[in-house]
């Protein structure tokens, strides 16, 4: 069937005032900023990683819905989707994220430099990203666990432009599709202070779809929907405090499951919230981020339901110190992050035991200016604190709570030399790891259907080696990149099963 779409309607009012100054020179693309490699912001050819940025342009071109459908269709690396809204793996250089668990992934997953919350980017839409930020190799010396095979920073809109500006669209096609969408910018000057506030409200619902040759597809329809508000204020001369409220929600997803074996009745609600601080002061920086992620699914066995529930709150807190020496650059930083999952079920165990996981980090990198501002060496450093804890869930027979520490020193060295103010020559060498959850140090106890799961407290962090270099060149036709790398595992997880 033909797709048709209505626009209902696309309306945008913005005014602008100001002065220019300027001088006449010859046009040239400037490279895009990027904050993620280095936690400064500087150009790609300013830092020794290999990035890859997606604009707002590119996003606004792409027919996908969510952070999950962009990747696959932008060629970003390997995703394994899920149908119900549910983006399972993403994979960077041959290492993987998790399909429920974000402290199980080797890709780290950030929001505004804040730890995601949730391993599902389904649950991320699309409208309200300004760029998202990609950073391939090791960064544990920057971000401690989970940053193996690199980072994904996504970078959602503020107020940027003087004035007042709003968005309003709507559309429809085929299945019972429709797509409402809002958007509200505000940012007002003063002598002593500025405000500056953005709103983004949508919702979309679809029905089951159909399928040319198969017919309709039972069980595939969704309805979703987001809202992101931030409120900014600049003050007493470069000061700036924002808060932010993030918030997805999606209401009786349709889990069709395998063609060969569908499930006709199976469905899930999946929610987001975040709620967000940041404090500047020039590139001083102290930020908070409370994430509450839930996921619910429904199953029917015949006339029976079973109801699995999984709640993940988590709260990270960093701060970053930039300072200099002449020439050379430093940053200092450090953060807390905990995440504590709870898990229950209307009948029978959870599948998951409830627990506590606690991390305090702080890192140390240089910027060393070696030869005429073109010839750089980055080393970096951070060091660890994890406490894993299993506690006790109802449901769960058996189920000996325990309690497991770790720490981990990590380091990171980059190469970077200026060849001209377009080519850079780039290497890396580093190290990244991650920490064994709780459940793969401390569990014991016996699930629903028997089977007996042991944790290893002498479990040591999951590492890779990493060596990586290359050339990035960034000119009037746009950033080209070209890098080889190469990975080593050590001290691998793995289950095991003893008969």
């Amino acid at each position: 069937m033909k797709k048709k779409e209505i626009l209902m309607g696309v309306l945008f009012l913005s005014f602008y005032g100001g002065k220019c100054y300027g001088e006449e020179s010859q046009a040239r693309v400037l490279p895009q900023i990027v904050v993620t490699a280095t936690k400064i912001e500087e150009s790609p050819l300013e830092v020794s990683s290999f990035v890859r940025i997606i604009t707002e342009e590119e996003i606004k071109k792409s027919p996908a819905q969510s952070l999950g459908d962009l990747f696959p269709e932008l060629g970003l690396g390997h995703t394994h989707k899920y149908p119900g809204t549910l983006t399972g793996r993403i994979s960077l250089r041959g290492i993987t994220s998790d399909l429920f668990d974000p402290l199980k992934g080797g890709v780290l997953i950030l929001i505004d430099g804040q730890r995601a919350g949730t391993v599902n980017l389904a649950k991320i839409p699309l409208d309200n990203i300004e760029r998202i930020e990609i950073v391939k190799g090791p960064f544990s010396a920057l971000y401690g666990t989970q940053a193996m095979g690199g980072v994904i920073n996504v970078i959602t809109k503020r107020a940027k432009k003087e004035g007042l500006g709003f968005n309003i669209s709507a559309e429809a096609g085929s299945w019972n599709y429709w797509k409402g969408l809002s958007e509200l910018e505000i940012k007002k000057t003063f002598p002593d202070y500025a405000v500056d506030f953005y709103l983004l409200g949508e919702r979309d619902s679809r029905d089951d779809f159909d399928a040319k040759g198969y017919g309709r597809i039972k069980n595939t329809s969704y309805d979703e929907g987001a809202l992101d508000a931030k409120l900014g204020l600049s003050f007493l001369k470069n000061h700036y405090l924002s808060f932010g409220i993030q918030s997805f929600h999606g209401w009786d997803i349709g889990s069709p499951g395998a063609r060969y074996s569908p499930s006709l009745k199976d469905y899930s609600d999946k929610k987001r919230d975040s709620y967000s601080f940041l404090y500047k002061f020039k590139e001083i920086e102290l930020s908070y981020a409370y994430t509450f992620d839930r996921d619910r699914w429904h199953s029917f066995y015949g006339s029976s339901e079973s109801i699995s529930t999984k709640i993940m709150k988590g709260k990270d807190l960093n701060w970053k110190v930039p300072f200099s020496f002449g020439s050379h650059r430093f940053l200092l930083g450090g953060e807390y992050y905990e995440l504590d999952v709870t898990s229950r079920r209307n009948v029978g165990a959870p599948y998951y035991p409830n627990s506590e996981f606690k991390n305090y980090g702080g890192f140390f990198q240089a910027k060393l200016n070696l030869y005429r501002e073109k010839l750089f060496l980055i080393p970096g450093i951070r060091y660890d604190y994890f406490e894993t804890e299993i506690l006790t869930t109802p449901g769960i027979k058996n189920l000996k709570p325990k309690k497991e520490d770790k720490d981990r020193f990590t380091g990171k060295i980059g190469f970077l030399y200026r060849l001209t103010n377009e080519l850079s020559l780039k290497a890396n060498l580093g190290e990244a790891y991650r920490t064994p959850t709780a459940d793969e140090l401390a569990a014991d106890y016996v699930s629903s259907w028997g089977t007996r799961y042991l944790g290893n407290s002498t479990l040591k962090p999951e590492k890779v080696y990493s060596f990586d270099f290359g050339l990035d060149y960034g000119g009037k036709f746009g950033l080209l990149s070209f890098s080889y790398f190469y990975n080593k595992y050590d001290e691998k997880f793995l289950d095991i099963i003893i008969p």
